[in-house]
């Protein structure tokens, strides 16, 4: 086809032996969602810059949860590595010898937390898929989680609130909140339903943003979103 694809070189070092002792790769897994801290994103937690990765999503059961390492965290640290940049944390992670007991340091409520995690083997996994009020300085239009939503979603719970449309060039849209999103935390509350959205929006309209956690597909994250004034 006339396509090459470079590998860096110490990724190949890792991988060749691998590949003549058992005859495929074992690749680290620490069992967390992560995204970049966005300028937004580092106001609403507090940051004091944007450096590290943010965990949005910690699988139940996995080696992070396991460790302590919760949702909302941000590691900035990993196995005595600097992490810089959400990128940075996977290419730590994937070399590693499953059953390895790293150190891991992570910014909670404005404190630097330790805790030791043990790596596991990476494998194919199944994970819950989440599949709508109208606030017009959001821009967005929710509503509630009913049975036939939750069944057709293969949603858990019926908590929190679908987003059903987006309005384009609005707050919702700016912070690439989507249709089909479930909101599940405003500020790290959680939400039950749309009335329960409504009053947790307007106890904070008068924040400059606002930190929904939201899920989306096989993943949650965070969206940081700025509601219009007037």
């Amino acid at each position: 086809m006339g396509i090459g694809f470079a590998i860096p070189v110490n990724m190949a070092k890792e991988i060749v032996p691998q590949l003549k002792d058992k005859g495929h790769v074992t690749r680290g897994w620490l069992g967390v969602g992560i995204q970049k801290i966005t300028p937004e994103l580092s106001k609403s937690f507090g940051l004091k810059d944007e450096k590290g990765a943010l965990v949005s999503q910690v699988v139940k059961g996995g080696p992070a949860d396991k460790g302590g390492i919760e949702t909302g965290d941000v590691i900035v640290e990993f196995d005595g590595n600097k992490v810089s940049d959400s990128n940075e944390l996977p290419r730590m992670v994937a070399p590693l010898p499953v059953g390895k007991t790293v150190s891991v340091k992570v910014l909670r409520g404005g404190n630097v937390v330790d805790r030791e995690v043990k790596i596991e083997q990476l494998e194919e996994r199944k994970e819950e898929v989440a599949t709508t009020s109208t606030r017009k300085p959001l821009g967005m239009t929710v509503q509630n989680i009913t049975p036939e939503i939750a069944k057709g979603l293969d949603l858990k719970s019926e908590t929190g609130v679908v987003v059903a449309s987006v309005i384009p060039g609005s707050p919702a849209a700016n912070a690439d909140i989507r249709s089909g999103d479930v909101i599940q935390q405003v500020n790290k509350k959680p939400v039950k339903d749309v009335e329960d959205f409504k009053k947790k929006i307007e106890s904070e309209k008068d924040q400059e943003t606002i930190l929904l956690l939201i899920q989306r597909g096989e993943n949650t994250l965070f969206a940081a979103l700025t509601p219009a004034k007037g």
